[in-house]
């Protein structure tokens, strides 16, 4: 099932979970939901501890990714910035809590930076990708100055994301 959200393009997945007395099957990837969808790579992060930040990440126009993200263990916040410059929505923030319980995926349109906040110890996150990575085009932006309450001075993150530039909304 789609659900829809605030920024066009940008949907919630509510996954096919089928259940019996030795567990649970969860349906991750669809292509009768997701028929646009072409995978060019796939991913896993796995983050040991909770306020672990990755992002916000995003490659340069022409050469965007989109991502189809989701939570196999744990919980994390799934955050996105709009980035489209014709988007009425740009410079506006998505956030919606991914965790193994909901069964919900993110499809994030290229145009968006994004990045996570984990929310449990031993959290892991798929990321499914259409559009090639190329690491001589990514770029970010700092979660750190988007006014998170959320985000504290006890966050657990990179060098290289804790150094990325602070985004400012021109237009």
């Amino acid at each position: 099932m789609i659900i829809s959200t605030i920024f066009p393009d940008l949907i919630i997945v509510k996954r096919r979970t089928f259940s019996d007395h030795r567990g649970v099957l969860n349906k991750i990837f669809d292509s009768k939901i997701l028929k646009n969808f072409q995978l060019d790579d796939a991913y896993t992060a796995y983050s040991r501890d909770p306020k672990t930040v990755r992002g916000l990440h995003y490659q340069m126009p022409m050469h965007g990714q989109t991502k189809y993200v989701s939570c196999t263990s744990g919980a994390f916040l799934d955050i996105v910035l709009d980035l489209r410059p014709a988007s009425p929505k740009y410079g506006e923030i998505f956030i919606h809590e991914l965790n193994e319980e909901n069964q919900e995926s993110i499809l994030v349109p290229a145009g968006f930076a994004h990045g996570i906040f984990t929310l449990r110890p031993n959290t892991t996150m798929l990321s499914l990708c259409q559009g090639e990575y190329r690491p001589e085009l990514e770029s970010g932006f700092s979660i750190l100055d988007l006014g998170l309450n959320f985000i504290g001075s006890d966050i657990i993150i990179s060098d290289k994301d804790k150094n990325l530039p602070m985004f400012e909304k021109t237009r």
